[in-house]
């Protein structure tokens, strides 16, 4: 009696070929996915500025007026600016680690391309000396997407006096917002 002699496996290539092309569509596609995700966030993430803008009185760093501008492609709602005093030295007076809120300053939608002036009067709550040292603040603004989503910038400054009595704030980078107090 003969025994059966198992049937031989019959290799189709066309199979392995469209495996590995199917392979190479996945990456593919998610690599295509993953570029739109990161271009849609930066085309859709928020974009605000504050930058110093006009003095009322030169002589007095805290008549400094700044300005807030979105430059997002839509419009921020319940935009609320705030002022953090890191350092401030006015004659024997040393003040830190504090924050402000100046209520006129209060702009609540701010529409593409606006712009508003923001101030830090902290001269208005005290009676202080005009014998300013170095200053530090940071002035940053929280906001709302029109998705909801809630948001905040914030942008350090340094005023330093010079020789003609005047104050020169100086822009000293983007850190994280402060916890308002």
């Amino acid at each position: 009696m003969k025994a059966k002699q198992p049937k031989p496996k019959t290799v189709t290539k066309g199979r392995g070929y469209l495996r590995g092309f199917l392979t190479i569509g996945r990456i593919a596609w998610a690599g295509i996915v993953v570029i739109a995700t990161l271009l849609s966030y930066a085309v859709l993430k928020p974009s605000i500025a504050i930058e110093p803008y006009a003095s009322q009185d030169a002589r007095q760093p805290f008549a400094e007026q700044f300005y807030l501008q979105n430059n997002s492609i839509y419009q921020l709602d319940g935009v609320t600016p705030y002022c953090s005093i890191i350092d401030v030295r006015a004659g024997n007076l040393r003040m830190r680690g504090f924050t402000l809120v100046n209520p006129p300053d209060f702009v609540g939608p701010l529409d593409v391309g606006a712009k508003t002036t923001i101030t830090c009067r902290l001269d208005s709550l005290f009676s202080l000396s005009n014998r300013y040292g170095p200053l530090q603040i940071i002035l940053w603004v929280t906001y709302k997407t029109p998705l909801g989503f809630s948001g905040c910038k914030a942008s350090n400054f340094d005023g330093k006096p010079v020789a003609d009595g005047t104050f020169i704030w100086t822009y000293r980078g983007s850190p994280a917002c402060p916890k308002s107090n």
